[in-house]
């Protein structure tokens, strides 16, 4: 009876062992994504190791397959409940946010790794004074962000511009990011960010829920 019950606690311990190590296989092979984005079109390729996919992000695509669920949606009966409203970005503190982001990519400069960061923003809202308190934002931000990650991180291609178009209705965009990491260290990373992320989850449904009563 005790060989038997050796015999078990022996091989459950290996089973374990084996699936610990498969799942750190898994996580070891770096992962990234290369993203391509501009005036409504996006590709972006996904890679794990030696593995990769195209994904079409295009705002095209995406219209033409909700086309059919919209079909579906209008045959509904009306006595249906009506869906909960999404999260309010409003409601985010955008100064505090920033820096709560920057100080993550902190913590994730010897983990994540930025080969390509290239971005051609020019804002045209068909309002000037409105183009042009987006543009100041969008300076202060980029004062911010910019330095922080020209120290923080080696990026080998790195160009952010960002102009306005006072005349213009339509703002046009052009960006291209090429960023990996190994998932076994972004995960640790991520667990201990679970209490930040939570915060902001549980701001954003007690506004929510206060706009909605």
């Amino acid at each position: 009876m005790g060989n038997l019950l050796r015999i078990l606690l022996l091989t459950v311990l290996c089973i374990v062992l084996g699936l610990l190590l498969l799942a750190l296989l898994l996580m070891t092979p770096r992962t990234g994504v290369h993203l391509f984005a501009g005036n409504g079109r996006a590709r972006m390729m996904v890679f794990y190791g030696p593995l990769h996919k195209v994904l079409d992000l295009s705002k095209d695509r995406k219209k033409a397959k909700s086309k059919p669920k919209q079909e579906e949606k209008d045959e509904k009966p009306a006595g249906e409940k009506p869906k909960k409203p999404g999260v309010n970005l409003k409601n985010l503190d955008i100064g505090q946010a920033v820096t709560d982001v920057l100080d993550l990519l902190g913590q994730a400069k010897d983990i994540l790794r930025i080969d390509i960061l290239r971005a051609d923003v020019t804002i045209a809202t068909g309002d000037a004074a409105r183009t042009g308190l987006i543009l100041g934002y969008s300076a202060a931000l980029g004062g911010m962000i910019y330095p922080f990650l020209e120290q923080t991180f080696h990026i080998k291609d790195f160009h952010v511009a960002v102009d306005g178009d006072f005349q213009g209705e339509k703002t046009r965009y052009e960006i291209e990011l090429s960023a990996s990491f190994r998932p076994i260290a972004m995960l640790w990373l991520g667990v201990r960010s679970l209490p930040l992320m939570y915060r902001y989850y549980r701001t954003l449904t007690q506004k929510m829920e206060a706009n909605a009563a």
